[in-house]
């Protein structure tokens, strides 16, 4: 991971808004659940269903992590790939099969198919299988909020230069996959979100944990207490991270909004600088 956080510059898109935000048809979401632990896995339907409650955004459920899919991938027009506490270099079958099942979709998506929007592990995951490389940060676990700078060719309806959002994490994407554009880095993550193309975008950090809703807080709430008990993070750090889930972020319903979007239509690449 890079030690020095890229530089800054106010960005924002022009154009696809209202052309977005025009769409009737129901947009069919599945959202591949990659957890089932206490900790987080039983909080990510309520998360996500949050996190994504829109006119116009059907979610459907799978549990990728039982080896749980659509039956066809045509009968799907985005694909949300949830966080995990499992890590994207493992072995398991069940990851080694969702590994395989990204390179169908990158093929989809590559074609304007199908939208792809992966989450933590999920961003970790796109990265691994896609031919990039994900490893364990020295410092261990990341737990709290923490911002990135935005760089210019990420391609989200952005109008800031940085991007705060709530993380827990240890593994990076150290190295992006052929084709992937970062979307900026921190000190503590050297990509901490990558585009490939229109179709497919990624979150080092946690949407779904950034907006206060009683759902985050109950998740980072039992989040805090499990890596305070374990010994990964100190009470201090905990308690820190606790306080930042107690109320939204200042860019929360932004980012929740720009990524609505993107499950809508995809992503919007024309770009100017902000005057």
């Amino acid at each position: 991971p890079a030690s020095k956080a890229p530089s800054c510059r106010r960005r924002f898109r022009e154009g696809c808004m209202s052309s977005r935000m025009g769409a009737q048809d129901v947009v069919r979401v599945a959202v591949l659940h990659c957890d089932e632990t206490p900790v987080y896995g039983v909080f990510t339907r309520e998360l996500f269903a949050d996190l994504f409650e829109s006119d116009g955004i059907g979610l459907v459920h799978f549990d990728v992590h039982v080896q749980e899919y659509p039956a066809h991938w045509d009968k799907i027009d985005a694909v949300v790939i949830t966080g995990s506490v499992a890590s994207a270099t493992d072995t398991q079958p069940w990851v080694l099969r969702l590994s395989s099942e990204i390179r169908k979709l990158a093929a989809l998506a590559a074609e304007g198919r199908i939208r792809v929007l992966g989450i933590c592990f999920g961003h970790q995951i796109l990265a691994q299988a896609l031919g990039g490389q994900v490893t364990r940060h020295e410092s261990g676990l990341f737990l709290g909020q923490r911002s990135f700078c935005v760089e210019p060719n990420e391609a989200l309806l952005w109008r800031e230069a940085t991007c705060s959002v709530m993380y827990s994490h240890s593994d990076v994407v150290s190295l992006l996959p052929p084709g992937a554009l970062s979307l900026g880095g921190s000190v503590r993550c050297n990509v901490e979100g990558m585009v490939i193309g229109k179709h497919m975008l990624s979150l080092q950090g946690h949407p779904e944990l950034s907006t206060a809703s009683p759902s985050a807080r109950r998740c980072m709430r039992v989040l805090t207490q499990h890596f305070a008990a374990e010994g990964m993070a100190t009470r201090e750090v905990a308690d820190e991270a606790l306080a930042d889930a107690g109320s939204a972020l200042p860019n929360a319903l932004a980012l929740q909004q720009a990524l609505i979007l993107f499950l809508r239509s995809g992503l919007c690449t024309k770009t100017m600088d902000a005057t």
